[in-house]
C-alpha cells in the first residue's frame, strides 16, 4: 500500500483556530497596530492637542504711599464694582503737620523779628497771614485724625455687636469723631472770615509788607501744603468689577508704597491662553480655527479662532498629565484663543485647545 493511497486525516476546527491564532494573528495584530500608529502620527501631527487656561482681567490694588490701611471695607471672595470703596490709607501721622507748623512758627518770628524796620501795620499784616496759615494747619491735622476716629467707631460698633464693647465706649467713639467733624466745621469758618479780612488789609496796605515778608510768607504756604499732602488719606477704589479673591494685608496694618493688597479678579473669562511645547510642529496664525474641548463634567466642544501668537519660547507650568505627580515646567509657545459666548467656563479652568492645520 503505498503513501499515495492515504486519505489525509482532516484536522479538526479546534486545532485549526489554535493554528491560526499561533502563526496568523500576531501578523495581522502587528500590521493593525502599525496602520493605527501611523494614522495617530499623521493626526497628532496635523492637529496638535495643547492644554489651555481660561483667564479673566485681574486688577492688584496698591497703595500711592507709605502709611496704615485705618480700614478695609471688603473681604475675600466679597463682590465689588468699579468705583467702589475698598479700603483707606492714611499717610504719616498728624505728629508730622504739628512739627511742620512749629518750624513755620520759628520761620515766622524770625521774619518778624528782623522786619524791625517794617511799619507795625505790616508786622499785625503778617501775623494775620500766619493765624490764617495755622487755621488751615489745624484743619489740616484734624481731617488727618477723623479716619483713625472713623475706624474706632467702626471697631467699637462692632465689637458691641459682639457683646464685647459696652455702650458707652461706642458713644465715647461716637462723640469724638462728632466732635472732630464739628471743629472742622468752625475753623472753616474763621478760615473764610480770615481770608477776607486778609483780602481787605492787602489791598489797604499795597500787598501787604515788603518782598521779604511776603517771599516768607510765600514759603510756609508751601511748607503747609506739602504737610498736607503727606497727611491726606487716600481712599482705594475698585479698578475693575468682579470678586476678591485675595486679602494680602489687614485692618490698621502699615503697608509700604506700591505694595499689593487686595487682588480683583472679574467672573467673565475673557481669553484662554495655551502653550504649544516644544517641537513646534504646527506654527500657529492668526485666524486659524481651533477646537475648544471643555474638561467638566458635561464636556462642551465648540470651534473659536486663535486672537494672537507670542512672539517668543516661553516657559510654563504644564498642567498635571499623571495622578499624584506635580506639575512640570516646560517650554512652549504661547497663544491666545478667544472665547465663544456659547461656552461656559470659570477662571483657571483647563480645556482642551486642537489645532486645525489647512
Amino acid at each position: 500500500m503505498s503513501s499515495g493511497d492515504l486519505t489525509p486525516i482532516p484536522m479538526p476546527p479546534g486545532q485549526r483556530w489554535k493554528h491560526f491564532r499561533q502563526t496568523g494573528l500576531p501578523g495581522i495584530a502587528f500590521v493593525i497596530v502599525l496602520a493605527l500608529s501611523v494614522w495617530l502620527w499623521g493626526a497628532n501631527l496635523a492637529n496638535p492637542l495643547v492644554m489651555g487656561q481660561a483667564e479673566s482681567p485681574q486688577a492688584d490694588v496698591t497703595s500711592p504711599m507709605d502709611g496704615e490701611l485705618v480700614c478695609l471695607e471688603v473681604k475675600l471672595f466679597q463682590q465689588v464694582y468699579a468705583g467702589d470703596v475698598l479700603g483707606v490709607v492714611a499717610g504719616a501721622k498728624p505728629d508730622v503737620l504739628s512739627n511742620t507748623l512749629a518750624l513755620i512758627r520759628a520761620e515766622m518770628d524770625a521774619t518778624v523779628a528782623e522786619a524791625v524796620s517794617a511799619p507795625a501795620d505790616q508786622i499785625r499784616l503778617t501775623e494775620l497771614h500766619f493765624d490764617w496759615l495755622t487755621l488751615q494747619a489745624d484743619i489740616a491735622k484734624l481731617r488727618a485724625n477723623l479716619p483713625y476716629l472713623d475706624a474706632e467707631q467702626a471697631r467699637f460698633e462692632k465689637l458691641n455687636q459682639q457683646g464685647i464693647a459696652n455702650q458707652s465706649e461706642l458713644e465715647l467713639a461716637r462723640s469724638q469723631a462728632l466732635g472732630t467733624r464739628e471743629e472742622i466745621a468752625a475753623k472753616e469758618k474763621a478760615v473764610k472770615m480770615t481770608e477776607a479780612t486778609l483780602l481787605r488789609l492787602d489791598a489797604i496796605s499795597d500787598g501787604g509788607g515788603s518782598d521779604y515778608i511776603q517771599a516768607q510768607l510765600r514759603v510756609a504756604r508751601e511748607q503747609l501744603r506739602l504737610a498736607e499732602s503727606e497727611l491726606k488719606p487716600v481712599i482705594l477704589r475698585a479698578p475693575i468689577s468682579g470678586y476678591v479673591t485675595r486679602v494680602d494685608v489687614a485692618a490698621n496694618a502699615l503697608v509700604n508704597r506700591r505694595q499689593p493688597l487686595l487682588t480683583l479678579s472679574d467672573s467673565k473669562v475673557q481669553r484662554i491662553i495655551g502653550y504649544i511645547p516644544q517641537p513646534v510642529r504646527v506654527e500657529p496664525k492668526v485666524g486659524m480655527p481651533v477646537e475648544i474641548r471643555s474638561r467638566g463634567s458635561d464636556r462642551a466642544t465648540v470651534r473659536s479662532t486663535v486672537a494672537d501668537v507670542g512672539p517668543r519660547i516661553e516657559l510654563f507650568d504644564a498642567p498635571l498629565r499623571v495622578r499624584g505627580m506635580g506639575a512640570a515646567q516646560e517650554r512652549g509657545l504661547p497663544i491666545v484663543v478667544s472665547v465663544p459666548d456659547s461656552l461656559k467656563l470659570r477662571p483657571g479652568e483647563l480645556v482642551e485647545l486642537r489645532l486645525i492645520a489647512d
